[in-house]
């Protein structure tokens, strides 16, 4: 298990999971090597919060550039695993980096 923090507050941790989420996920979808944990940390640490809503908090990772350009994003459900309520909280449920990065049209 790994624990993700956004400044001294816990905001994630990556669990063993299942093929739908956490460790085994990425493993399944061959995204896991240690300089993968090392995005997913760091996005949490220090990416803006795209979405934060009931039982999901999207962070992604932009680069500061023209246009500006996403990188990497990490999805986190907060709150208790829906389908065994002692996994609390669930954790990473995935991670990636976008095919198509999402950026703006202009500057």
């Amino acid at each position: 298990m790994s624990k993700y923090y956004r400044g001294v507050k816990l905001a994630a941790v990556l669990r063993c999971g299942t093929s739908k989420w956490g460790y085994r996920h990425l493993v399944s979808k061959g995204r896991w090597s240690t300089s993968f944990g090392k995005k997913i940390s760091r996005t949490v640490a220090t990416g803006a919060v795209d979405y934060q809503g009931p039982g999901q908090v999207i962070y992604v990772d932009r680069r500061n550039q023209c246009p500006p350009k996403e990188v990497f994003r990490v999805i986190v459900n907060p709150g208790p695993y829906n389908v065994d309520h002692r996994i609390n909280p669930q954790g990473v449920i995935t991670a990636y980096r976008p095919t198509n990065a999402a950026s703006a049209t202009s500057c």
